[in-house]
């Protein structure tokens, strides 16, 4: 894994390797707060077993050295997001013997990474959903601009993947998951955004009666239940949902009947 930096009106950085190369690194996720902290993580492979791994940069430019978030367990598909002072946190799944866990760290500029935490349950890693869509089926994170963090995933439980989703407390912990689809739908490709006004939006893909449908929710801060809404007619096929937050909070979406790419309001 290496960075490289482009500063305004200058050239690109030699690239900076992080981690060690003679190991397998990949799936990198990237977030920049606007004091110039970054956060980055990845997975890497370790004789043989999958870990998840996180370096940080400084607001003055250096880096630090990669540091194994996932412990023992087997990590995989991270997410990070940092908010405007600098604190970041990352979202990971960690597979089991007969059970997989969300787990969630924070890192404070200039601090060290928190002992993970669990933030939701299920029984087996998600699968990859056996159709047009987003492939993947990770862990995604917000930092709200109140500082409030959300998280969404995709996890097994009921035998078939669920969207799920938690969010911090104003003390700073973790409420307990909440359920974004269907029962018995197979979903994927969840995703959350920041919305204006300190709201919040999750977008993803069930799989449900052999239809596919791409799905959106506004999360109630209270962590109750959302009102969940389906992009597309009952009949028509929709999937890889994207989502932008602000004022005019956007989704867009394939419609794989009409293989073309749309655009809704998020209701």
């Amino acid at each position: 894994m290496e960075v490289t930096e482009h500063p305004l009106g200058g050239q690109w950085t030699t690239p900076q390797p992080l981690s060690d190369p003679s190991v397998r690194s990949k799936r990198p996720r990237l977030a920049v707060a606007p004091n110039g902290a970054a956060a980055l993580v990845w997975e890497q492979t370790v004789d043989g077993r999958l870990t998840v791994v996180a370096a940080t940069r400084a607001a003055d430019g250096r880096w630090s050295a990669p540091l194994t978030l996932s412990g023992t367990a087997r990590g995989h598909e991270p997410d990070v997001a940092i908010g405007p002072t600098g604190t970041a946190t990352a979202v990971w799944i960690d597979e089991g013997e007969n059970a997989a866990t969300v787990m969630a760290s924070s890192h404070s500029e200039g601090g060290t990474w928190s002992t993970p935490v669990v933030i939701g349950r299920g029984s087996a890693l998600p699968h990859e959903t056996p159709r047009p869509g987003r492939a993947d089926t990770g862990a995604d994170v917000a930092v709200l601009p109140g500082g409030r963090i959300v998280a969404v995933w995709t996890i097994v439980a009921d035998g078939t993947n669920r969207a799920q989703s938690a969010a911090t407390r104003p003390d700073g912990t973790w409420a307990g998951a909440t359920a974004l689809s269907k029962p018995g739908a197979a979903a994927g490709g969840v995703q959350v955004t920041a919305l204006a006004g300190g709201g919040v939006a999750a977008g993803w893909e069930e799989l449900d009666g052999g239809l596919i449908r791409a799905h959106v929710a506004r999360l109630p801060p209270d962590g109750s239940a959302p009102r969940c809404t389906a992009l597309t007619a009952a009949v028509a096929e929709s999937g890889a949902v994207r989502l932008a937050g602000g004022s005019a909070p956007t989704a867009v979406f394939v419609d794989f009947n009409r293989s073309r790419v749309q655009a809704a309001p998020i209701p």
